[in-house]
This record gives structure tokens, C-alpha cells and sequence, in this order.
């Protein structure tokens, strides 16, 4: 019986070794690319959406341009009335140059008040397009948009319809559109990385425009459209085309009766994501088993020790099971794929880390808070809503959350969809401020981002006005601080960066918040930072300070807002810095005893250093915050992705 020695025993289970850990930390790179691939393409995904979306809405703002251009223009539609009459059609053609010169269309087409054709240019015109000209009509003047996307022949038009009316009278429409073409589609390609399709439905699907630069486009396109058709809208769908996989977003396209006439459809192949990370998988493997090659001849030492650096890995790995964070372990020095593993590890387990260390923050926070706070009765009184009462004949109160000055806030139960939401009662009499009200939730309505509590709907019932928002289990940062002198940098940066995305998203949707406090920002029991009270907390104090012009809370208020000059983005930015100021240092910039001297201080008083309430605050984060509460707005930061960008950089 052969004996193997001890010695070849020890190369062997060296070798053996080694590739078991090259083959472990392979596969939880593979896990860990997978989803950092995953994220690619889902922010991709995102942003052709929002792209596409912010199309339709400037398309739209060009059409309703057109439409204005031809109702205000008393000359063009009596000319066109009379030559409708007349059927001179080579004059309506003259016109149309004009419109062509203004607007830049594509399409142009006049009818007559039956809805009759008298005049076209552009547009191949089949049975089914005069059909859904009829019905588009027709919705017009049942009181639908004016502003519809039909499908006019092969493709896809955005289309506008502009009355032509002298009087009372109605003599015809006039319909400008624009062509949804592959150049639309291209430029789309272009800006998000995405292959983008523009697909027509009704009958048999068929594809408009597309832009197609992968696998996508080995496919007929009548097969591709059939595919596409049966995507869901508005949902992420995972696609298999020519042997490749795909991630997808589509969203509709709808006319003026709101009936879907076609859908976009954006792709991502999750295989050519993946590349990268693969052919970095196999770079790895393959100077693994150059090493174990050489490792095998060597003296038990040297592979040791070339072996460590993957044993390092695995280490940490199994702590990472453990919820043991140790990223100081892993050596980075190393110049090689070893090293770009190690670093790539070493950034995964901080991040980690510190969305732990955030998690056991909020939960040691809650402890203090709940053992030093009395108990909450479970029976609201006190001029409160009582348990079990039903607002509207859809809100069951649960309990209650919180009061002040403006109303309760409440736990409830919508029984129409059933699930729990936030209800806030308001004490708001003017007529003008509660009208002010409705504006502002319609406007916050709009935002919808992971870091914003999302605002539902404004009601009134019974003399009560109540807005109901999205419900929250955690706690807001001025709960949290409670007890504590100041955050822990890393702890403030994480809070205060979603703060400044979430922000930032109702900025893009056009909403200034104008009340950015400590008591305005929500941290989940995930760890996920949430602002709330988007116009609620403007319009209920309004009405509390009777004051038309100058709403917020004073430590917090930008100077051009105290001035009750126009307030944008830069305004919520600044208050965002006065609560950057305070978590990190542990004080506000500027105290009084009174409202007038808080805004003194505001508007004439250099801010101290944060530095001077805490030396320990990094230099650089310092003058991040300093920067944010300049006086003057175009001394900050232009923007709150700016300044989340400075943040991040600091600490």
C-alpha cells in the first residue's frame, strides 16, 4: 500500500486549500457584483423613466404652446374659418407653413366641426387613424385634453387640437403633432444606456421607433412588439431575447380619453452588466491557480504566506455572518487581483458597517426615549379624535401619534385599502390658507422618493380638515438627538445625506418645503431617512402667526425667507445646514430669547465656528457647513445634490 508523506500531504491540502478559498471568495464576489449589477441597471431603468416621463411632460408644454399660438390668434382663425368653408385648401396649406415655421411639427391636419378631413400634411392616414381622430375629438368635446398621443398610420404622434371657433361658432379643428421616430428613440438610447422602443397598440402591436443595440435587434420586430405588449406597465420585468437577459421598464402612452394607444419600453442587459465582473471573477481565478501552481514546489512558509491574503477574506466573511464588521483586517496593500479583491471587500464590509452601527443607533436612541418618556394613553382625550372613530367612511383612528399647536396626528386604519397611514388634523379657519392647503398637498403629491414621506390626499368631513399621509414606524431626529449632545460624524452624515436626496427630489418636482426642522425628518426603523410635512406646516402656521408672507420655524429660517422674499431651493438648503450645524456640533447658530433676536442673528450675525462647540468636527466638514448657511443664496451650495456630493467627501 502506497504511503504518501507527510510532506506531500501538507502541498496538498495547501493546494487544496487555496482553491477552495479562491473559489469561495469568487463566489461571494459573483453574489456581491450580481447585485451591485442589479443596482446599475435598476438606477438606469429609473432614469430612462423619469427621462421619458419629463419628455412627455415638455412635448406637452410645446403643444399647449401650438394650441395657444392658434386659440389666441383671432387673425389666423378667421382666415382658417373662411377658407374651411370656401374648401380652399391651398390657402389652409399656406397656413400651415406658418405653423411648420413656429412650431417644428411633423404632422398638420385641419377638419371640419364634423370632424370631417379637409386638409392634411404628414402622416399616413389608415382606417383606424381616422378612427381614433374621430374619437380623440370627440373626447375634446366632451371636455378632455386637448393634448393626446395617437397612433396616425405606422407610428406614433403626440398630437394637439385647436379649435377653430369665431364667436360661439365652431368651424374646425386644427391638429399639429410630432412624430415619435427613431431619432426620439436614439436620443433616449443615448442619454440613459438604455435600448428604448416606442410601442402602438390596438389590433396587432407593432413597434414605432426603437433604438436597439443589443441582442434586441437580431429579433423581428413583430415578435419584439408582441413581447413588449405584454409587459405590465410602470413594473421592472426580467425578459429573455435571443439567449440574453434583460431587465425592463415600459410605461403608457395615452390619448385624451386617458386609454393606453401605445407604451415605451426601456432595456438593460443584465449579461453585459455582468461582464466586467466576470471577466474580473475569471482574472481572479486564473492567478489563483498560478499562485497554487507555485505554491506547490515552495517550503511550507512562503505559502503561507502567500495564501494569508485570502485567508484574511474568508475571515472577515465569516465574521460579516456573525455581525462582526472587521474591515481593518483586510490588507489592502497588495498591488494585484488579491489587492482588488481586498479593497473591494474592505469598502462592502464599512458599508455594511455603518448601516449597522446606524440600525443600533436609532434602536439605543428609542431605549433612552421610551424609559424616560411617560407612557401615552391608549384612549386619546383632551379634545382629540376618539379610538375607533371613522373619518370620511374610510379612516378608522387607531390611535394617536402625536399633538401640537396645529392638530393631532394620528394612527389609522384606511379600510379602503387597507393599511395603516399617518392622519393630521389641522385647525385652520381662513378660507384662503385652507384653499393654500389643498395647493401645497397637490403639489407634494407629486413627490415620490424613498427619503420623502409620501403626502395621499387633503379631506374635509364634518367642519375637520385632515391630510393623510404615508405612516412611518421609527422616530424623527429631534427624538432621536433627545438626550444626546451631538451624532456621531458618520451617524450625522448618513442621516443628513438622505435628508438632502429627499429634498432634492421635491425640488425637481417643483416643491420647496419651507419648514425643514429636526422635527420634520423621520428615521424608519430600517434606517431609512424620510422628510414630511410638505405644505402642511407652512399653511397651518399661517394661519396660527397670521402672518401671509413669512412661515417656518425661526432657528432653522433662511434670511430671504425671513424677508418674505421668494424662497427656492437654496432656502430649504440653508435650513438643512442649520441642522447640520446642530447634529454635528450639538448647537444652533443663532439663539435668542426671542423670535426678533433669532432673526437678527439670521440676517446681521456671522455664524461661530462649529468647530468652537466641538473641536473635534473634521476642518472640512466645518466649512461644508458654513458654506450651506451663507447668508447670501448664491454663496451656498446651487443645489441639495451639491451639497449631499460635499457632505459625502467630508466624512
Amino acid at each position: 500500500m502506497t504511503v504518501i508523506s507527510l510532506r506531500h500531504k501538507v502541498w496538498l491540502g495547501i493546494a487544496l486549500i487555496s482553491v477552495a478559498l479562491l473559489l469561495g471568495v469568487a463566489a461571494v464576489f459573483e453574489h456581491s457584483s450580481r447585485q451591485t449589477a442589479n443596482q446599475v441597471i435598476e438606477q438606469g431603468l429609473n432614469r430612462a423613466r423619469s427621462t421619458i416621463e419629463q419628455y412627455e411632460k415638455d412635448v406637452r408644454a410645446k403643444l399647449q404652446a401650438v394650441n395657444a399660438y392658434v386659440s389666441g390668434n383671432s387673425a389666423f382663425k378667421a382666415y382658417m374659418a373662411e377658407a374651411i368653408e370656401a374648401g380652399a385648401t391651398e390657402s389652409m396649406i399656406d397656413q400651415f407653413e406658418e405653423i411648420r415655421r413656429f412650431s417644428d411639427c411633423d404632422f398638420a391636419m385641419v377638419t371640419d366641426g364634423s370632424g370631417a378631413i379637409v386638409v392634411q400634411t404628414g402622416g399616413d392616414l389608415d382606417d383606424r387613424s381616422l378612427g381614433d381622430i374621430q374619437d380623440a375629438l370627440g373626447a375634446f368635446d366632451e371636455g378632455g385634453e386637448s393634448v393626446s398621443v395617437l397612433g396616425l398610420g405606422p407610428a406614433l404622434y403626440h398630437v394637439v387640437m385647436s379649435p377653430i371657433t369665431i364667436g360661439d361658432a365652431l368651424y374646425g379643428f386644427v391638429m399639429i403633432g410630432y412624430r415619435i421616430d427613431d431619432q426620439v428613440a436614439e436620443q433616449f438610447a443615448d442619454l440613459t444606456a438604455c435600448d428604448t422602443a416606442f410601442v402602438m397598440n390596438g389590433g396587432q402591436p407593432r413597434i414605432s421607433a426603437a433604438s436597439l443595440h443589443t441582442a434586441a435587434q437580431q429579433l423581428d420586430r413583430s415578435a419584439l412588439a408582441a413581447t413588449f405588449a405584454n409587459l405590465q406597465a410602470n413594473q421592472v420585468h426580467e425578459i429573455k431575447l435571443a439567449s440574453e437577459t434583460f431587465r425592463a421598464v415600459t410605461g403608457s402612452l395615452r390619448n385624451n380619453r386617458g386609454a393606453a394607444t401605445g407604451q415605451f419600453v426601456a432595456l438593460r442587459s443584465v449579461d453585459r452588466e455582468m461582464s466586467p465582473f466576470h471577466k474580473m471573477i475569471r482574472t481572479a481565478l486564473l492567478w489563483g491557480a498560478v499562485a497554487i501552481a507555485l505554491m506547490i514546489p515552495l517550503s511550507f512558509l512562503v505559502s503561507r504566506g502567500i495564501t494569508r491574503p485570502l485567508s484574511q477574506l474568508t475571515h472577515v466573511v465569516e465574521g460579516m455572518r456573525q455581525d462582526h464588521f472587521n474591515e481593518g483586517d483586510i490588507q489592502t496593500g497588495r498591488k494585484d487581483e488579491i489587492g482588488v479583491l481586498a479593497r473591494a471587500f474592505r469598502e462592502l464590509v464599512q458599508e455594511l458597517r455603518e448601516q449597522r452601527e446606524l440600525i443600533e443607533f436609532l434602536e439605543k436612541t428609542a431605549q433612552k426615549t421610551v424609559a424616560s418618556e411617560p407612557m401615552k394613553p391608549e384612549v386619546p382625550s383632551g379634545g382629540t379624535l376618539k379610538a375607533n372613530a371613522i373619518l370620511s367612511g374610510r379612516y378608522r383612528i387607531l390611535e394617536v401619534l402625536g399633538k401640537g399647536g396645529m392638530g393631532q396626528v394620528y394612527r389609522a386604519h384606511d379600510m379602503t385599502l387597507d393599511e395603516a397611514v399617518a392622519l393630521k388634523t389641522l385647525h385652520i379657519d381662513d378660507e384662503g390658507l385652507r384653499e393654500m392647503l389643498k395647493n401645497e398637498t397637490k403639489l407634494a403629491r407629486r413627490v415620490t422618493h424613498k427619503n420623502v414621506v409620501r403626502t395621499y390626499d387633503f379631506h374635509l368631513a364634518h367642519d375637520l380638515q385632515f391630510v393623510t399621509m404615508e405612516y412611518i414606524e421609527g422616530r424623527t431626529l429631534r427624538q432621536a438627538m433627545r438626550g444626546l449632545e451631538r451624532l456621531p460624524v458618520a451617524i450625522g452624515s448618513r442621516i443628513m445625506r438622505q435628508v438632502c436626496l429627499g429634498l432634492h427630489a421635491a425640488h425637481e418636482a417643483g416643491v420647496i418645503h419651507g419648514d425643514v426642522k429636526p422635527d420634520n425628518v423621520m428615521i424608519d426603523n430600517r434606517g431609512v431617512v424620510k422628510v414630511m410635512d410638505f405644505g402642511v406646516a407652512r399653511a397651518a402656521k399661517l394661519e396660527r402667526s397670521n402672518q401671509m408672507y413669512v412661515t417656518g420655524t425661526p432657528v432653522y429660517m433662511a434670511p430671504e425667507q425671513i424677508m418674505g422674499e421668494t424662497m427656492d431651493a437654496r432656502s430649504d438648503l440653508y435650513s438643512v445646514g442649520i441642522m447640520m450645524y446642530q447634529v454635528f456640533s450639538g448647537k444652533v447658530p443663532f439663539e435668542g430669547s426671542n423670535t426678533t433676536q433669532i432673526f437678527h442673528g439670521h440676517l446681521n450675525t456671522p455664524a461661530a465656528a462649529p468647530r468652537s462647540h466641538y473641536p473635534g468636527l473634521p476642518m472640512e466638514l466645518e466649512r461644508v457647513i458654513l458654506t450651506a448657511i451663507n447668508k447670501k443664496p448664491e454663496h451656498r451650495y446651487q443645489s441639495l445634490v451639491d451639497l449631499e456630493a460635499a457632505l459625502a467627501a467630508a466624512t
